[in-house]
């Protein structure tokens, strides 16, 4: 037979470990242990969490039973870790391999992991369908582990328009917290200090070391790095304009608005009174020049427009509308 050194299925280690194997597949573990020294001490820390576990010894493997409990739970508002929601036995690769190593471990040998650059892949299509847009720095994983999950792994900023798969999980592995959608639009920006998600359409489950959030269409969440995930105030749904080149505002503070054009454009523009500062701004701008938008800005409210050096100061008396 082929030799399994450095790989083994961990569904067979669980098995193995519950007393459940055939004579077959108990001679096959051991066959792999005898291999190397590195194999007895992999299975040594994935024994280790499974006592942590206190898993019966008599409990069968039934992962459409774990997945009804998992449900239970969720509906409940208990707060388990993301991986004990997809299988035991993915946790435990997980917990014991890190999610970059488990992803070689735990799928077969011969299991494809595709990795992505933001630098040469602006735009993928992975297998399952999905899509996904990559910032310059991002870098990107991604694997399907059997019929149960798809994870990706994701450093810097992404848009995710997954493909629906009721039984088939997708989960974003971020530093701090990780996402899991079953068909959805979203955005996921991964920083030194906290991760940052922005629902589009869908519904996605946060979840950190401390707590799990789920949020709805138009919400903006971020984890900071002790694991506290807290919903945001945004201008508009504009966290993923860096992919769509869509800006939209619906009944915005006017000062809000220009402080995000002012990053996305890297501009000074300046409201010169708090009256109009404070004024409720409507529109939609598809790709379009800074010159223009602010042209629009003062069009709507009647302003007057002057350069001042760098800076760009909107004059008003505020919010007259012009019909």
């Amino acid at each position: 037979m082929d030799s399994l050194k450095n790989t083994i299925d961990f569904d067979l280690l669980a098995k193995y470990l519950a007393g459940e194997c055939t004579d077959a597949e108990r001679d096959q573990v051991q066959l792999w242990l005898a291999e190397s020294d590195e194999n007895q001490t992999s299975f040594n820390d994935f024994k280790a969490v499974w006592d942590l576990a206190e898993r019966p010894a008599n409990q069968s493997i039934d992962i459409e039973k774990a997945w009804g409990t998992v449900d239970s739970r969720l509906r409940t508002g208990s707060t388990i870790s993301i991986w004990t929601k997809i299988s035991k036995i993915a946790a435990i690769a997980l917990l014991v391999l890190g999610v970059g190593a488990a992803l070689r471990y735990f799928l077969k040998s011969d299991a494809d992991i595709l990795t992505y650059q933001g630098a040469t892949d602006k735009n993928v299509v992975l297998t399952d369908g999905s899509k996904v847009g990559l910032q310059d720095h991002a870098h990107l994983t991604f694997a399907e582990m059997g019929d149960s999950l798809r994870i990706v792994t994701l450093s810097g900023e992404a848009f995710f328009e997954v493909t629906p798969n009721k039984v088939k999980p997708f989960v974003v592995h971020a530093p701090l917290v990780d996402v899991r959608v079953l068909g959805t639009k979203f955005n996921v920006k991964s920083e030194e200090d906290g991760v940052t998600v922005y629902l589009e359409e869908g519904s996605v489950l946060l979840n950190s070391s401390k707590m799990s959030m789920t949020i709805e269409p138009g919400q903006t969440a971020r984890c900071d790095v002790q694991g506290n995930i807290t919903l945001m105030e945004k201008a508009g749904d504009n966290a993923a304009y860096w992919h769509t080149h869509v800006l939209k505002y619906r009944s915005i503070p006017l000062s809000q608005v220009v402080e995000e054009l002012n990053v996305i454009y890297d501009q000074r523009i300046i409201i010169s009174d708090e009256a109009t500062a404070n004024c409720l701004f409507s529109s939609t701008f598809n790709d379009e020049s800074i010159d223009l938008i602010v042209e629009v800005i003062a069009a709507t409210f009647n302003l007057t427009v002057t350069k001042q050096d760098d800076k760009t100061i909107l004059h008003g008396t505020g919010c007259q509308t012009v019909d």
